[in-house]
């Protein structure tokens, strides 16, 4: 907790304490501890105020974030010793033995591959940092008397904040009003019952964990309104010290197994090292050429260049997904998507309107269509609607003609300017009649109060849903007269907006009132808020998300939509969009009511569409779909979606219009909806994670085949069959590219439909069962191929080995199925690679130095028909495996009988 102790030396009447030294804002009055922290209540503080105090105070970080920067990941490989020693002896020898250049080289090439991989980790994090100003909390915030919305991160003590239901509150904060406010405290009590706050001070309360005129970081705010001063941020929020126990890992999953198998490596490295050193002691091999040959195997392992690509990958990978609208909310859903086969979506969230329009108003106490709404009433709700938004009317007429529309601004809005055109409402004056004094603007662009001047009166306007609007206005409008908010009113207007809401795809509320505030941060601006009316509206769907279902269908990913349009335009709706092929496939909730349980379970698995369902009906359709063992992704947009986004296995939200509180319950954020969005997070998550296992996979081989190759030829007695050239060119540089190429390889079109490997947070050694069998192959042919044909071509069988794993192995299946990524990079390297070959083997200055010699036409025969031989070999053992599990897996059918003839 700060110190204030040097601003707090009096005993005031607000306080009735003497100053401690300790800071206690509980139990100070409101203007006394604006004081202590250089605010104003009115105000907040200056922005040059701010920024000083972030300056000493560091950003409000309440959670952990994976960053890394260039300087940090230089460490880390450091601290893994093996490169650093590897490159130290290297350039050390080279001293004492200046002829050997590949001494030189080795070392330098170890160093260069450290500054690549520091380099890519951080630009991968700085992606991250992109991703996180999404998914980060929102807070709104007074400053120099001016209300906006701001990443909570950069708040600072002493900010005046605003909370509203469904806000996750920012910081530890001390409440200056509150209407109604109540908060769910269990990251920081452990309760599970919301509580009731207020903003009268607490004295003589030090015993007490959380204050009831205290908000704090990380808390959910369930209901009400309420203005609170910023007191303490970052790390020494409370919810932080109550949780110390319970240390938060927040690396992914994937990323915990790599660093779990690097580990491991680097272990197993270092004992080689030196086991490997002792067998070619005992074997009377030259000790030096020995001992750099083992560190170089021990180098070829890459954990540290595992650990840093498998991040980039993850980092780059989630930044593409942020460029095409998916934002990776939680980094542990990286692998649970690519598990998903089944999508339950709601229709606003998977099938966004293109068009929106006005279909209903709720005026004068009765729901009309716009078609028939002709009363003064009807048109002032629209003009309200209209003067608190931001559309705009565009300059040029003539686009208007030439098919674009001529308004600007939100659909929503939009709608409503065009209905003002339909009921003749004199929009081209309303700008003359009309100024705007103040307005607020929601987290997602959306204008929702505004403070107007009207025909030189001050009028407060509000826009919102529904039920919030009854619960603010303290009177309604009907019939030219205001007449007093109760219980009657209340229940028709609940009614009304019900009915609307059923047949609407939005209902937006609108209220207005007289005021004698001049801004909107005087707290009596709503003392007078009038109930205007309802706008019910439509919308016209967008058909790009149906190629998106035709995927997920063609890829064995079921999509389920959830509506609440009326029967027979859902249907229409699911079935252009390929959710289903008939009737029978949809079922409403008049429908559940009337089916016996058992054959509406039954035939769940069949049932695609399902209309006016409620929340636990949806919540049940996901309870069937777990127990078919079905891996369940689903979409949330309310805060009554988020019990069955804490069911899901995998769980989307929209951007706009959602509170905090789902936006940190999500795995991934759209910016805009779409099935097509949420299709792309599924097969970019699948990329990533293959790009991992790939990756992970390869350097194990790598690894494995020169270290059999070696271990096997020095007991044996044969030499070195991979001298330290090789390593360094084979093992080193054309192995760091090749794992590279797969760090960023492209995706293939077919990832959708691959089932890739589950990982746990520990690798298990059947994990690498394959890659060793193959490992232990190709060994054999290094080592004959050494023996039969020299090094120059043993280099050549050893990297070509590489890059035929690289290219298919690693999928598991034959040459003749599809891959789960692209090989354009990979062959680009590979391209890359046989160049510098070239150069090391036909340039004579290079191939005198290192020791090469261009092959004969034996020799060449020899190295491509041993590769090409055990590659084959590999193939046809992989065919007879898939072909044997999918007779396993292939259902029989048993005719049975009563035993008659």
């Amino acid at each position: 907790m700060p110190d204030y102790s040097d601003r707090i030396r009096t005993i005031s009447s607000d306080s009735k304490k003497q100053s401690t030294g300790e800071f206690s804002p509980e139990s100070m009055g409101i203007d006394e501890l604006a004081q202590a922290l250089g605010s104003s209540i009115p105000e907040g503080l200056s922005e040059r105020d701010a920024a000083r105090i972030r300056r000493e105070k560091g950003p409000n970080t309440i959670y952990d974030e994976m960053k890394i920067g260039f300087t940090t990941s230089f460490k880390n490989q450091l601290k893994g010793l093996m490169g650093l020693f590897l490159a130290v002896s290297a350039f050390v020898m080279y001293v004492f033995e200046p002829d050997r250049i590949e001494l030189a080289v080795l070392g330098s090439a170890v160093i260069a591959i450290m500054l690549v991989n520091a380099v890519l980790e951080s630009a991968a994090s700085h992606s991250l940092d992109r991703i996180r100003s999404y998914s980060s909390i929102r807070a709104t915030v007074t400053r120099g008397g001016r209300r906006f919305v701001i990443d909570s991160r950069g708040l600072v003590p002493g900010d005046i904040i605003t909370l509203s239901a469904g806000n996750i509150v920012p910081a530890d904060a001390r409440i200056i009003s509150s209407s109604h406010l109540s908060v769910l405290e269990t990251t920081v009590s452990g309760k599970n019952e919301a509580v009731f706050k207020t903003s009268e001070p607490e004295y003589n309360r030090p015993d007490m964990l959380c204050h009831l005129n205290m908000v704090y970081a990380g808390t959910v705010v369930t209901g009400g309104s309420g203005v609170a001063i910023v007191c303490v941020t970052g790390k020494e929020v409370l919810t932080r010290k109550v949780n110390t126990r319970r240390s938060q890992d927040y690396t992914p999953g994937l990323l915990k197994y790599v660093g779990a198998a690097g580990t491991f490596f680097s272990f197993a490295s270092v004992a080689i090292c030196f086991l490997l050193l002792a067998i070619g002691v005992i074997a009377g091999y030259d000790v030096t050429d020995v001992f750099i040959v083992s560190l170089s195997l021990g180098y070829i392992s890459m954990f540290d260049s595992c650990r840093a690509l498998t991040f980039v990958s993850l980092g780059f990978g989630a930044k593409k997904m942020l460029n095409n609208n998916a934002v990776i909310g939680n980094l542990n859903s990286i692998g649970k998507l690519g598990d998903v086969d089944s999508i339950m979506c709601s229709r606003a969230q998977a099938f966004p309107p293109r068009k929106m329009f006005v279909t209903e108003l709720f005026a004068d106490g009765k729901v009309c269509d716009i078609r028939d709404a002709e009363s003064d009433n009807c048109k002032k709700l629209l003009t309200y609607a209209l003067i608190c938004s931001d559309v705009r009317k565009n300059a040029d007429e003539s686009g208007n003609r030439q098919g674009r529309h001529r308004y600007t601004g939100r659909l929503p809005d939009i709608a409503i300017a065009d209905a003002c055109d339909y009921m003749l409402i004199d929009t081209e004056n309303l700008e003359n009649k009309v100024m705007r004094v103040d307005a607020e603007v929601s987290a997602n662009g959306t204008v929702t109060r505004t403070l107007a001047l009207i025909n030189g009166k001050l009028f407060i306007i509000v826009r919102g849903t529904p039920e919030a609007m009854i619960s603010r206005c303290v009177g309604y409008r009907k019939n030219g007269a205001v007449y007093r908010m109760n219980d009657d009113a209340v229940a028709k207007m609940r009614e009304a907006a019900s009915e609307m809401e059923k047949k609407a795809e939005t209902v937006i509320a609108v209220a207005a009132g007289r005021t004698d505030a001049d801004t909107l941060n005087d707290y009596s601006v709503e003392d007078k808020l009038v109930l205007v009316g309802f706008i019910g509206l439509g919308s016209a769907f967008r058909v790009d998300p149906a190629a998106a279902v035709y995927k997920c269908r063609r890829a064995g990913i079921e999509t389920v939509l959830r509506t609440d349009d009326s029967y027979y335009p859902a249907i229409e709706l699911a079935r252009e969009s390929g959710i289903i092929t008939d009737e029978f496939q949809a079922v409403s909730a008049e429908d559940i009511r009337s089916t016996d349980k058992g054959l509406y379970i039954a035939n769940q698995p069949s049932y695609k569409l399902f209309i006016g369902i409620s929340d636990g009906q949806w919540r049940d359709v996901l309870q069937y779909r777990h127990e078919n063992k079905k891996f369940v992704a689903v979409t949330a947009g309310s805060m009554d979606d988020l019990p069955i986004m804490q069911e899901a296995d995998v769980s989307f939200v929209t951007e706009t219009d959602v509170p905090d509180t789902l936006k940190r319950a999500s795995d991934v954020i759209m910016l805009e909806g779409g099935f097509h969005v949420i299709t792309y997070a599924i097969s970019a998550a699948k990329t990533i994670a293959a790009r991992i296992h790939a990756v992970t996979e390869y350097l194990t081989v790598a690894f494995t085949s020169a270290l059999f190759a070696t271990a096997v030829s020095l007991i044996i007695g044969k030499g070195l069959p991979l001298r330290l050239q090789e390593l360094i060119f084979g093992g080193v540089i054309f192995n760091f590219l090749i794992a590279l190429s797969l760090t960023f390889a492209g995706t293939d079109r077919h990832i959708l439909s691959e089932k890739l490997k589950k990982y746990k947070t520990k690798p298990a050694l059947s994990d690498f069962v394959y890659p060793v069998l193959y490992s232990l192959g190709a060994a054999a042919v290094i080592i004959a191929v050494s023996v039969f044909a020299g090094n120059t071509s043993a280099l050549l069988a050893f990297t070509l080995l590489l890059i035929l794993y690289a290219y298919t192995n690693i999928s598991r299946k034959t040459i003749f199925s599809h891959t789960p990524l692209g090989a354009g990079k990979l062959t680009a390297v590979t391209a890359v690679i046989a160049a510098a070959c070239g150069v090391l083997i036909y340039v004579p200055q290079c191939a005198v130095l290192f020791g090469y010699a261009p092959p004969d036409t034996t020799q060449y025969a020899i190295m491509f028909g041993s590769v090409a031989g055990y590659y084959t070999l590999v193939q046809v053992a992989k065919f007879i495996r898939s072909c044997v599990l999918k007779k396993r897996s292939s259902p029989r059918f048993v005719l049975e009988t009563d035993g008659a003839d």
